[in-house]
């Protein structure tokens, strides 16, 4: 198979990942990188949570974004939402006892926050949008011509220098020590504040048998 693939032209070979992708874009990563240990050369020689475990990695900054609803897009999708409750398991039911509790997620009280709200939110990539060019206009008005060069200013002062530049605001890394995430809120091009977090319910998310990098094997 490994000379097979040799001999096909880059493009192709990606243009066929999909095809390994049934689901939306799942599997993630069909022909990811695995452990290659038996090499005389390995590129990963141990699972990559081993390695963060053993501070085998090379310590550098690292800054990343996000949105306040990075899910929205395939959310929205009727058939995805099907999909997702005719094969959810026991899992995926204790993450909506959790959040919601005995209160079912009706059409009624959809429309009546639809009304409430003139955006849908900021959905996955929305911020990418912002930096790097893309189908989106975001520089045909003053508030997103602000918004992308504020951005774009955060990215590159990190690059230069390792601490972003942002003004109003004084930032502040994340330590290990701490339960709390500290991190940048951003709700507008002059409206930016520190805040801190436990993000994601560590907690509950714990609670689950799913932790499944804490029971590899050696």
């Amino acid at each position: 198979m490994m000379n097979c693939l040799k001999r096909r032209p880059g493009r192709q070979i990606v243009n066929t990942v999909k095809y390994f992708q049934p689901w939306l874009y799942n599997p993630f990563s069909p022909f990811g990188v695995v452990v290659d240990k038996w090499s005389n050369d390995p590129l990963l020689p141990m699972h990559p949570y081993k390695i963060l475990k053993k501070k085998l990695v090379l310590d550098v900054p690292w800054i990343v974004s996000h949105v306040n609803s990075e899910g929205l897009y395939p959310a929205a999708g009727k058939t995805m939402l099907k999909t997702i409750g005719d094969n959810s398991r026991s899992d995926a039911r204790s993450s909506t006892n959790t959040n919601f509790g005995a209160h079912c997620i009706s059409n009624s009280l959809v429309l009546l926050h639809l009304k409430m709200f003139i955006s849908p939110g900021a959905a996955h990539g929305d911020d990418a949008s912002y930096i790097f060019p893309m189908k989106l206009d975001t520089r045909s008005n003053v508030r997103d011509r602000m918004m992308s060069d504020l951005l774009v200013n955060i990215w590159l002062s990190f690059a230069k220098t390792g601490l972003p530049t942002i003004p109003s605001a004084n930032w502040t890394s994340v330590s290990k020590n701490s339960k709390e995430a500290k991190y940048l809120k951003i709700s507008a091009p002059r409206d930016l504040v520190m805040e801190e977090n436990e993000l994601g319910h560590s907690e509950f998310w714990d609670s689950l048998s799913i932790r499944e990098n804490e029971k590899l094997e050696e």
